[in-house]
């Protein structure tokens, strides 16, 4: 079994340890109790509608269609992070912040 261990504050990064081995997988915490696998992040955007890209738009449009667009948080939303699986998740923290969390540079 998986169990959850707390939030580092630091980094706001969650660990899952299996009983039998020293496994951890790494998630970030993008907002309202949602937690992203770190290894399928596939990019952290920033969400600017007056630089947001006609193409960006009908991407995001087209993710929305198929379902796949989840909002992490009822804020207006300042970045979006898209996953291995398609989707996408619109978060009310920045992009830095984000890149923090992931121990990432920005």
């Amino acid at each position: 079994d998986l169990h959850s261990f707390p939030t580092r504050r630091s980094s706001d990064l969650r660990f899952l340890h299996h009983a039998d081995e020293q496994i951890q997988i790494m998630y970030l915490h993008i907002g309202n109790d949602i937690l992203v696998k770190k290894e399928d992040i596939v990019g952290i955007f920033e969400l600017d509608g007056k630089m947001t890209t006609q193409e960006t738009k009908d991407y995001l449009r087209g993710v929305q269609k198929k379902g796949n667009l989840l909002s992490a948080g009822e804020d207006l939303p300042k970045s979006y992070v898209i996953t291995s699986d398609n989707r996408v998740y619109f978060s009310h923290i920045s992009v830095s912040s984000l890149m923090k969390r992931c121990d990432l540079p920005f």
